[in-house]
This record gives structure tokens, C-alpha cells and sequence, in this order.
């Protein structure tokens, strides 16, 4: 769902982004599907070749650079200008894991290469001025809004769908009605959808907050009881739960409030949020149904943010396990 790509603090110098069209397909692709992979160290180089730009796009690459997602690049780094050969430019992003180099006319021009999409195995350098051929940034927007079929491998659905965004993030929040139920029918007889939920977590070497709101009945219920119990006597002293997980709630609102504000199912990260027709349930040990996904961040939709407002008001209760005390 979220492609990594690089570009060098160069890049941002170049006259094709004061085209509005070129410009905003790039920031916008980064925004709703991008991970920069930059060294941190070096974003001071980056800034200051922005002042090749007007003001107005001054302020939206420093905005982007400031506030979308961003990983630091780990290693050497080198901009396009210290290559010489089209193979350097490659061997340089494998070694660093990234599938698209984006490169300006100039960097095109030093490297002696026609205009448009450059692959070598599953990696890609683009130019700027052809950056809708990306296949890679092509492939996160078709997963947008593609649902999830019957019969898939929940491996390859996490693989294809949650991995990358789950390696970048490190605040989950899932609202999901009928989680508590089915929490409460798997518990004593198989994998529950948290656990193996958390097994994936566990994969990306990162530490998690975790908050679940569902209809878990009312305080001291049975249900309440059982899963209370459990979260404290089992799934807290999982191996992968201590490895993944820094904190852990569940929280009880009434079903009526996920029919009038949650009737969707939600597992939001960070400030992306993945919208879930069966929501958790994908995780629990059967076979997969259809299920609609779709992909996309908050702030293109406030259904979630005025829902998780709503039960973070009207809990009927609350269990929590900060695993970094324990």
C-alpha cells in the first residue's frame, strides 16, 4: 500500500517541478501512498535547493517534508550527481531497499538517458517529467480501493496491504463492532484475530500502542470478564505481544453508537486509515470472505476521527496493559 522511493536533495531544483501538473501529481502520490526514504541528516541540503522554487511551492514541499511520511536513510548517501552509469544508480537504491528513484532532467541528461521509466528487476528510476509511469506508485494507488477476495492468504493480504504501512507507524486504533464477540468466541478454542493481528506487529521489529473500541457489553459483564482475564492471563504474556506491544486497551461502547457513527469497520495507523468491510474478523482463523477495503488518509474522510471522538467519550469501560511496566 505504501511505496518507498528516493530522490536526491538535487531533485528539488528542477524547473519541471514549477509545473503545477507535474508538481502536485508527485506531492499528492506522496501524501496518500509515499514513503520518502531520506537521510535525516541531510534535509538542511534538501531545503536549500528548494530555494531554486517559487513561494508558493516552497511551502508545499516544506510542508510534505515536514509532515508526510518519511523514513531515515540508513548507510552511504549519494545524490544522482555523484553516479556516472545507470547501474550505480541502481545497485545504490537495492542496496537501500527502495523501488523508485525519481530523477530530474538534469540527473537524466549526467546519466545520458532518454526520457521515461528505467527497471532493473523490481526496481525503478523514473523521470520527473514522466512520473505517471511509476508501476510501483501505480500498483499502492490500485490497492486503494480493491477489495479483499474470498479465498486469499491473509499472509499475502498482510504482505500486499499492511506491512509497509504497519513498518512505518506506531500508533494503532481499531474500531470494529463486533471484535469483542468474536474476541470472546475464539478465545478458549483457537487463534484469536488479535493475536495473530499482533504476530504480524511483531514481524516489523517496532513497538505498538494498541486501542480497540467495540460493543464488549457492560462493566463486570461476562463478556467484560472474559476478555479481561484473558488480555491479562494470556494474550499479555505472549512472546510477540511483549515484543510488540507497549500498550495495549480495550475499550466497551454501546452498539448503538456503531450503528448511528461506526457502522464501517476501522484499523487506522498513525493518521492512515484502513476501512474494512469485516473488519478484524480477516484475521481470525478461517478461511478469508469478500471483504471491501479501501485505503486512504483521515483527513480525506472525518467518518473515523468523529467516530473515535464520540466512544472516547461514552466507554462503559476500559482495560489497558502497558507492557514496558510489566
Amino acid at each position: 500500500m505504501i511505496n518507498d522511493f528516493h530522490f536526491s536533495h538535487e531533485f528539488l531544483g528542477c524547473d519541471s517541478l514549477k509545473v503545477s501538473v507535474v508538481n502536485d501529481a508527485i506531492l499528492d502520490a506522496w501524501l496518500n501512498y509515499g514513503c520518502l526514504i531520506a537521510p535525516k541528516s541531510k534535509l538542511a541540503d534538501y531545503r536549500e535547493w528548494l530555494g531554486l522554487q517559487d513561494a508558493k511551492n516552497r511551502k508545499k514541499w516544506s510542508n510534505a517534508l515536514a509532515h508526510y511520511l518519511m523514513t531515515d536513510m540508513t548507510g552511504d548517501y549519494k545524490s544522482v550527481s555523484e553516479f556516472t552509469q545507470l547501474n550505480e544508480c541502481f545497485d545504490y537504491i537495492d542496496t537501500h531497499c527502495v523501488p523508485t528513484l525519481l530523477i530530474n532532467q538534469d540527473e537524466m541528461a549526467h546519466l545520458n538517458l532518454p526520457n521515461g521509466r528505467h527497471v532493473r528487476n523490481t526496481v525503478e528510476i523514473v523521470n520527473v517529467n514522466n512520473f505517471s509511469d511509476s508501476h510501483c506508485f501505480q500498483k499502492s494507488k490500485n490497492l486503494e480501493n480493491h477489495s479483499i477476495l474470498a479465498g486469499e492468504n491473509i499472509n499475502d493480504v498482510w504482505k500486499k496491504r499492511f506491512a509497509s504501512i504497519a513498518s512505518k507507524t506506531k500508533t494503532i486504533t481499531i474500531i470494529d463492532r463486533y471484535f469483542s464477540k468474536n474476541f470472546e468466541e475464539d478465545m478458549n478454542a483457537r487463534v484469536t484475530s488479535i493475536e495473530r493481528f499482533i504476530d504480524f506487529l511483531s514481524q516489523t521489529g517496532r513497538k505498538y500502542s494498541v486501542t480497540i473500541f467495540s460493543d464488549g457489553d457492560e462493566k463486570h459483564s461476562d463478556r467484560h470478564n472474559a476478555i479481561a482475564n484473558y488480555v491479562d492471563r494470556t494474550l499479555s504474556n505472549k512472546p510477540n505481544f511483549r515484543a510488540a506491544i507497549s500498550y495495549f486497551e480495550v475499550s466497551s461502547c454501546d452498539d448503538s453508537l456503531f450503528q448511528k457513527e461506526a457502522h464501517d469497520r476501522f484499523i487506522q495507523f498513525d493518521s492512515f486509515t484502513v476501512l474494512l468491510g469485516t473488519g478484524t474478523a480477516i484475521f481470525r482463523s478461517f478461511p478469508l470472505n469478500a471483504c471491501k477495503f479501501s485505503f486512504y488518509r483521515s483527513a480525506k474522510d472525518p467518518m473515523f476521527s468523529v467516530a473515535l471522538s464520540t466512544m472516547g467519550k461514552r466507554r462503559k469501560w476500559k482495560h489497558t496493559v502497558c507492557s514496558q511496566i510489566r
